[in-house]
């Protein structure tokens, strides 16, 4: 069975979303399954409801949003099965969206019905800090999604591109049986060249395992195709010309494999060495108002590099009070700021607290040959506490977020970045595929929705470091 939503109002008014699924997110954070505007749609929180298939019911949960979750009209106070026609508010002002289940294949198992519990600088206002949500989605959970989501494209190109390659070669060996020259020194070059790219590519296939969740097996059939029009080609009695041939075979297999080296990039490695270090920064000013962003810590006794601008407002010296919590982590520290740069937007602050922290990797020194097209991931706390975190007022455990992107632009004194950020991904570390930082967010295009991202870049951290 699957479900129909037609949207009656607000940013995406007019627009139909179906869904096949047992569980079905709405809100405006990046990973939600029916997502508003991050900008417009402001009465949506970031992880709004969820809509749970519960004995062959549909069944809508407020997931703890700031202004409710509506039907027809009600307020809901706990869990509510969805009929026909019903009117979805996010909201009493919010978006609305019918409802409408549409008969199709089973969904297998039911769920067990347990309730489960975003350019301008972006260090917005978010309070010291919100309450959070208890079960929601943890660091693990949340990388994978974001992988998922950023390589769903990448696997229907490489499928896409197979179907190209079969249907060039198919066609060039029809052609061949027309007419062609010296047909057993063809056969031997051909086969020769198709050797020789079976056996790199099979070490590219078997390099990726694991690595990007699904691509894999989408690459083996992609393989396993490209070795049945070989054989064919092997088979022929009169083949195409060798040189037209071997040509659009290198074409392609040079396509197909800088869209595996796109793919090549381990995120949960990166995740694993570096997300320990990566922190949710709160700042409170002597006027009472606060702020959160993120941060990253390279010395283990404490050293920790966000932005200026979190730490610097015009008429004062600084904030009040600086608190500081580590990934996966539930005690928050206190901090003081010791310089910032007055060139680049970056910041050093201080923890008070002795001990040993965990750090990032390594910082690359010179970033100016970084090409366009470079896979990056970035890891820190876009839309603050709005992000599911487990406890709620002070008493949390920090989860932070990763996103994979790729460089759009590389300037002397700006790093573009194609990723997701929001409000409170500034100070975010942005990673190469050895997971070393080569970059630090500062801000977006505010017409990108939060998917041009601005970074200081590497070279100018090193800098900053060493004066």
């Amino acid at each position: 069975m699957s479900a129909q939503f037609r949207i009656l109002s607000g940013s995406r008014a007019g627009e139909s979303e179906q869904f096949t699924k047992s569980v079905i997110a709405i809100g405006r954070h990046p990973l939600c399954d029916l997502r508003f505007n991050a900008q417009r749609d402001l009465d949506v929180s970031a992880r709004h409801a969820e809509i749970r298939v519960v004995n062959d019911q549909y069944v809508l949960h407020d997931t703890a949003s700031r202004n409710g979750t509506f039907v027809n009209g009600s307020r809901i106070a706990g869990p509510t099965v969805l009929k026909p026609g019903d009117v979805i508010s996010l909201g009493e002002l919010g978006p609305r969206l019918e409802f409408t289940p549409l008969q199709g294949q089973p969904m297998g198992l039911p769920l067990r019905g347990a309730d489960a519990a975003e350019g301008q600088p972006m260090g917005l206002p978010h309070g010291l800090p919100p309450a959070g949500a208890l079960g929601r989605p943890g660091t693990t959970e949340r990388i994978a999604a974001a992988v998922d989501e950023r390589t769903r494209g990448l696997r229907r190109a490489v499928t896409l591109l197979t179907a190209v390659l079969v249907a060039a070669l198919l066609g060039a060996w029809w052609l061949g049986q027309r007419g062609a020259r010296t047909h057993a020194e063809d056969l031997l070059v051909l086969s020769r060249t198709n050797d020789s790219m079976a056996r790199a590519y099979g070490a590219r296939v078997s390099s990726l395992s694991g690595k990007v969740a699904g691509l894999d097996s989408s690459l083996t059939a992609a393989k396993t195709d490209a070795d049945a029009m070989r054989h064919q080609l092997a088979e022929a009695t009169r083949p195409a010309s060798s040189d037209s041939l071997e040509r659009a075979l290198r074409a392609l297999e040079s396509r197909r494999h800088a869209m595996l080296n796109a793919a090549e990039v381990d995120y949960a490695s990166i995740a694993s060495h570096n997300g320990g270090a990566v922190v949710l920064i709160a700042v409170q000013w002597p006027d009472g108002k606060a702020f959160s962003g993120s941060g990253f810590c390279v010395q283990s006794g404490g050293a920790i590099i966000t932005n200026r601008h979190l730490m610097r407002r015009d008429g004062t010296d600084g904030p009040a009070r600086i608190a500081v919590i580590f990934s996966d982590t539930k005690r928050w520290l206190p901090a003081h700021l010791v310089r910032v740069d007055s060139a680049a937007d970056l910041a050093a602050i201080q923890l008070d607290t002795d001990g040993r922290y965990p750090v990032v990797s390594g910082l690359v020194q010179r970033t100016d040959t970084i090409p366009v097209g470079r896979s990056v991931a970035i890891i820190g706390y876009p839309l603050g506490t709005d992000t599911p975190m487990e406890g709620s007022g002070m008493h949390i455990t920090a989860r932070s977020s990763l996103s994979a992107g790729t460089v759009s632009k590389n300037l002397a004194t700006v790093l573009q970045v194609d990723a997701y950020a929001g409000e409170g991904s500034s100070g975010s570390p942005v990673f190469d595929a050895k997971g070393h930082v080569i970059g630090v967010v500062y801000g977006a295009a505010r017409e990108s929705q939060g998917r041009i991202v601005y970074a200081v870049p590497g070279s100018a951290v090193a800098a900053f470091l060493t004066h």
